[in-house]
C-alpha cells in the first residue's frame, strides 16, 4: 500500500533497485546517466528518499526577508530550491543548523547541484567535524554523501 502513487520508473532501474544491496546507487546512477529526471519527482507527493518537502527547504533555506521574492522567481520557473538547499548546508558548516533540524542537512545534501556546489565551494580543511556529527544524525543515503563530503574535506587538508 502506497500513501500516494507509486514514482513510475523504466523497468530496469525497478530491478536494480529491487536486487541491489543498496539501492539508493542504483537511484544516483539512473539520475547521473538521465535514466530519472530529478524534475519529475518535484511535486509535494513525490518526495525522493526523504520526508523533508522541497517546498520546506525553500522556506529553511531562505532568509524571512527574501521569502516572498524567492517564492515568486520559483512561481515564474525559476529552480530556487537548490539554491535553498545550498544555503542550508552552508549554514550547517558556519555553525547555523542545530543538531535537531538534522533532517534538513539530509534533504539538502540529497540534492546533487546543492552537494556539488558544497563540495566546491564549503569543503575546505577543518570541517570534517562538521559533516561527520551530521552524517552520524541522519540516516542512508544522506549519510553516506555528508560522509563523502567529510572526506573530500580531510583530503583538501
Amino acid at each position: 500500500m502506497f500513501d500516494t502513487p507509486p514514482i513510475a520508473v523504466p523497468e530496469a532501474v525497478a530491478r536494480d533497485v529491487a536486487g541491489g544491496w543498496q539501492p539508493w546507487t542504483c537511484i544516483k546512477e539512473a539520475l547521473d546517466e538521465g535514466t530519472l529526471v530529478e524534475r519529475h519527482f518535484m511535486r509535494a507527493d513525490h518526495e525522493l528518499v526523504t520526508d523533508v518537502l522541497s517546498i520546506d527547504l525553500l522556506r529553511i533555506g531562505t532568509a524571512p526577508a527574501d521569502l516572498e521574492r524567492v517564492t515568486a522567481q520559483l512561481r515564474s520557473g525559476s529552480d530556487e530550491v537548490p539554491r535553498a538547499a545550498f544555503r542550508i548546508l552552508r549554514r550547517a558548516v558556519d555553525g547555523g543548523v542545530r543538531q535537531f533540524d538534522a533532517s534538513h542537512v539530509a534533504a539538502a545534501v540529497l540534492r546533487p547541484s546543492a552537494r556539488a556546489d558544497a563540495r566546491r565551494m564549503l569543503v575546505r580543511e577543518g570541517q570534517y567535524d562538521v559533516w561527520a556529527r551530521f552524517a552520524a544524525l541522519v540516516h542512508e543515503p544522506a549519510r553516506s554523501l555528508l560522509l563523502d563530503l567529510a572526506e573530500a574535506d580531510r583530503a583538501a587538508g
